[in-house]
C-alpha cells in the first residue's frame, strides 16, 4: 500500500450471532522526517553553549541532539525562530577540535531519522 490514509470497515459478530459494523480509518506513513539542521555559532569556545536550530517535518513527535562528551538536549519549537530550536552545552573539559552533532528524530509512526551538523570547538 502506498502512504496515505485509508478506510476499512470492520464486522464483528458476538457469541448470539448479532452482527456489528464500525467504520474505522488508518494511515500508512512509511517516510521518516526530513531534518536540515544547523549550528549557531559554527565555532565555539569550550564551557558555552550553541544554538541547535532545526527544521523537520510538521509530524516529528520529538528531536533532539547529541554531542560526545555532553548530556542530550531536547530540541522544540520555537514560533518567534519558525523552527526547532534547542542549546547545547559544550564542556569545559571537551579539548579544541571539530565535532560532529548528531540531531535525531522520530515521527508519530515512529519513523525515525538522523542529521549531523559540525562544530569547531576552540580552547578556553
Amino acid at each position: 500500500m502506498r502512504d496515505g490514509q485509508y478506510a476499512c470497515r470492520l464486522v464483528m459478530t458476538d457469541n448470539a450471532g448479532r452482527s456489528f459494523e464500525e467504520l474505522k480509518r488508518f494511515r500508512i506513513d512509511s517516510r521518516p522526517p526530513q531534518l536540515v539542521a544547523s549550528v549557531e555559532p559554527g565555532s565555539v569556545r569550550a564551557g558555552n553553549d550553541v544554538r541547535i536550530l532545526v527544521r523537520a517535518d510538521a509530524d516529528a513527535r520529538w528531536i533532539s541532539a547529541r554531542l560526545f562528551g555532553a548530556s542530550p538536549v531536547r530540541v522544540v519549537w520555537d514560533s518567534d525562530a519558525k523552527a526547532n530550536v534547542g542549546r547545547l552545552h559544550i564542556p569545559a573539559e571537551l579539548p579544541p577540535g571539530t565535532y560532529t552533532i548528531q540531531i535525531t528524530a522520530e515521527d508519530f509512526a515512529r519513523n525515525g531519522a538522523v542529521a549531523e551538523a559540525t562544530i569547531e570547538v576552540l580552547g578556553r
